[in-house]
């Protein structure tokens, strides 16, 4: 019985020592972009694969302006392409909600520049 209550405790404790916001999602490791800053690092790409759409049909052209474009999002972020792909490949696999979540938030500011442009 005392080891019974004893492994409770010690679930409930560990439990309580969650990393998790006040969202109910964890906070990223170190090494991990934060979910706020990857919402900006993924609307600046966003806005960038559009413009790559748009501007360079030829698909050379865009494939050599989208490295580019990256480089300046990710020296914009003072981030690396390495720190990014393994941010987004650390949410995919371990906090596929949050990840939505983010998507969600970028398609909100997305949408928010698209009604102030639309307005001007």
């Amino acid at each position: 019985m005392n080891k019974l209550l004893f492994i409770l405790i010690i679930g409930f404790a560990i439990a309580g020592c969650s990393n998790e916001n006040k969202e109910g999602f964890q906070s990223a490791p170190p090494g991990i972009i934060s979910r706020d800053s990857m919402v900006d690092v993924l609307v600046d790409i966003q806005l960038v694969e559009s413009a790559l759409k748009v501007k360079h049909r030829r698909v050379d052209q865009a494939q050599y302006y989208a490295r580019i474009y990256y480089d300046s999002i990710f020296k914009k972020h003072h981030i690396t392409y390495p720190k990014f792909d393994s941010s987004l490949k650390y949410y995919q696999q371990h906090e596929l909600k949050e990840l939505e979540a983010i998507y969600e938030d970028v398609i909100e500011r997305l949408n928010k520049m698209k009604g102030r442009i639309k307005s001007e």
